[in-house]
């Protein structure tokens, strides 16, 4: 990484070596007309004058918790060769940190509305999705069914089923998708009623979700 300083103040720093953004900085920003290219990447400190170089740049970003903590910086230490970015981990405003962790569970919980769960029509188990476009499916077909039936493919088995069977099936898939929905609202009130960071960190939302096709 690099870091662009002029009058001891850090103007720019780039991952990569990047001659065409120095060159914009260093021509608007700084008054300097010399123009670096690629090359020059090998020559790093380069000193234009005792106001203006380009440095090595470290930055020495700390892991933390990002559900509890953030991090404040970088503050710029600069020497003569390089240029070190330090950050202070604080902790995060309780409400703040409630209100990133609620985010999450909407994405979570439909995550777990739309798996394919085991059912049971005709005595006989087969395996459906529980996906907005397959209850929209099995509601049109239970309404317009009447006494016939339709067709109907799990898997690689057809089966005919009555309007009792498609009634079933809906209910069986409705009982497993308002347990997502259950699973967010439990999960919403728990979170309300953390007093502190440190019960938001025990916070569990993250299970795995298994799926059987």
């Amino acid at each position: 990484m690099y870091a662009l300083v002029h009058q001891n103040q850090v103007i720019l720093t780039q991952g990569n070596w990047n001659p065409i953004m120095f060159n914009n900085v260093l021509a608007e920003e700084c008054g300097v007309s010399k123009r670096v290219y690629v090359a020059d990447e090998e020559n790093v400190p380069l000193i234009f004058n005792e106001d203006t170089k380009i440095l090595k740049y470290f930055d020495l970003k700390p892991n933390y918790n990002g559900r509890t903590e953030w991090i404040d910086g970088p503050v710029y230490e600069i020497t003569n060769n390089h240029v070190v970015g330090n950050y202070v981990i604080k902790p995060l405003d309780l409400d703040i940190a409630k209100g990133n962790l609620k985010n999450q569970l909407p994405g979570l919980r439909y995550g777990k509305e739309i798996q394919t769960i085991q059912a049971i029509v005709q005595n006989k188990f087969v395996y459906i999705k529980t996906d907005r476009d397959t209850r929209a499916i099995l509601s049109a077909n239970a309404l317009t069914c009447g006494d016939s039936y339709v067709n109907w493919k799990f898997d690689d088995v057809w089966m005919q089923l009555t309007k009792d069977d498609l009634v079933s099936l809906l209910q069986q898939i409705n009982n497993a998708t308002q347990e997502a929905y259950d699973w967010e609202y439990s999960k919403m009130l728990e979170i309300d009623n953390c007093k502190t960071l440190e019960q938001i960190d025990q916070v569990v939302i993250h299970q795995q979700i298994t799926t059987l096709r």
